[in-house]
């Protein structure tokens, strides 16, 4: 799904990228950086991973595993088995404490994504939402993308973690579920975010 982040994101400085806990509507990242050896292995595992896969599934709607190497996109059938030992290699929490440079901080990014969906049910108490209409934007199939910056992004994360799970919001009468997500150093923009599961 575009609202989801990666698993993993690894970036040229040696930066790991992976979702944090939720804070209400707002999804969140960490960041941290690994050894020049890591994150070479990390890679070369990526890249054998996407040229042995097979090309067609064993299965219909058999697991995918979706990869991102440079600028292209691979959506590989796997096996369950090949694709759980391959997250556990990419899970971070089970790499040993010397591949890591430095502490694990919160990422804050640049740039928001605000994806809005309507919400039917009139008896769910709601919140208003004062950043702009956010079902003006792009369509996705997870629900109209909007981008918010600088001050109404920041006012935006304090909103959606002040207000807690599961709230509905409204804006001009309209009932809407958003989801905020925030885009990683190499996404600008909705038509950047990539179908992750």
């Amino acid at each position: 799904m575009r609202t989801a982040l990666p698993d993993l994101a690894l970036y040229g400085d040696r930066s790991v990228i992976v979702p944090g806990r939720p804070a209400g509507s707002l999804l969140t990242a960490t960041v941290r950086r690994v050894t020049d050896a890591k994150a070479d292995a990390l890679y070369a595992d990526v890249h054998a991973t996407a040229r042995t896969a097979p090309t067609e599934p064993d299965a219909v709607d058999g697991p995918l595993l979706a990869l991102t190497v440079a600028d292209r996109t691979y959506q590989l059938p796997i096996p369950n088995d090949e694709l759980s030992a391959f997250r556990e290699r990419a899970d971070p929490s089970r790499w040993p404490a010397n591949v890591f440079l430095g502490p694990t901080r919160p990422y804050r990014a640049s740039r928001l994504a605000v994806f809005a969906r309507p919400w039917p049910d009139a008896s769910t108490a709601s919140r208003s939402w004062p950043l702009g209409n956010p079902s003006a934007g792009t369509e996705t199939p997870e629900g109209t993308c909007t981008i918010l910056t600088d001050a109404r992004l920041t006012r935006a994360e304090r909103l959606a973690t002040e207000a807690g799970p599961g709230v509905v919001w409204t804006y001009a009468g309209t009932r809407l579920q958003l989801t905020l997500r925030p885009l990683l150093p190499h996404e600008r923009g909705c038509g950047d975010l990539e179908v992750t599961g």
